[in-house]
């Protein structure tokens, strides 16, 4: 069994990502951190779910470690250390039938998964040599999550900043130990942070729920980038080989 926490605040890909985890996941559950107004609407997709709400008496928002870490906290107590949980962004999901063996065969022999995402500066500020696994795909034992990454709201509570300074330290740490790096894949490059494949398994369309900040735009403008967003969106409703369509990666991956 392999177990999907996600944060959700935008409706859009609430179903495309669980029909890409029906088509190419045969055993699995699924659980959400969802907006306030989403609940009513889309709590009955998941598995699992759960409102974090702005906490009282501390000025901060809830960020998306925070939210995704609470999720877990939430549910891993009754989760089997054999089985796999996977983070995973909202707007990202598994594009072969392939990924559900690679991911049990490869936990054989490394501690987790991750995304590499060498297009965002690493600890020393150059770009090309993150080393620090992504939280936009991650994929470990349960077993090992309880052990490395847990009790984060009999810790914290809902104290945001903590949770993140604490994710940041424990990944800093878990880092050194033997895992697998999954690099962007991309035969065509729409953009150089969006619209990635990593390792001809997983398809993540950035900023998928919000405008594209400054670092996503420092190449191509806004405008084109969210046109070109729109296009990518509508093939991914339309078509399930949307990243052959679009001649993102090769017809023979």
């Amino acid at each position: 069994m392999i177990h999907f926490f996600s944060v959700h605040i935008c409706p859009f890909w609430v179903d495309i990502q669980k029909r890409f985890l029906v088509k190419n996941v045969s055993k699995f559950k699924i659980y959400a951190s969802l907006k306030e107004d989403m609940q009513d609407e889309y709590k009955d997709a998941f598995d699992g779910w759960q409102v974090i709400r702005k906490p009282v008496g501390i000025n901060q928002e809830p960020n998306h470690r925070g939210r995704l870490l609470l999720l877990v906290d939430k549910f891993i107590i009754n989760i089997e250390n054999s089985d796999l949980v996977c983070l995973i962004d909202s707007d990202a999901f598994p594009i072969t039938s392939e990924f559900e063996e690679f991911v049990n065969c490869n936990l054989l022999k490394n501690s987790f998964i991750a995304a590499q995402r060498l297009d965002m500066p690493s600890i020393s500020g150059k770009l090309g040599t993150e080393t620090v696994p992504w939280i936009g795909f991650i994929c470990m034992k349960a077993g090992f999550y309880k052990k490395n990454i847990n009790h984060i709201r009999k810790k914290f509570g809902t104290n945001f900043s903590a949770i993140q300074k604490y994710w940041d330290g424990r990944i800093a740490e878990i880092r050194k130990m033997k895992w697998l790096k999954l690099r962007r894949t991309n035969v065509l490059n729409l953009s150089p942070a969006m619209f990635s494949i990593y390792g001809n398994l997983i398809y993540h369309h950035g900023a998928g729920s919000r405008i594209p900040g400054r670092k996503l735009t420092h190449t191509i403008s806004l405008k084109k980038l969210l046109s070109i967003s729109d296009i990518v969106k509508r093939e991914i409703v339309d078509y399930d080989d949307f990243y052959i369509r679009l001649g993102l990666i090769s017809v023979d991956f």
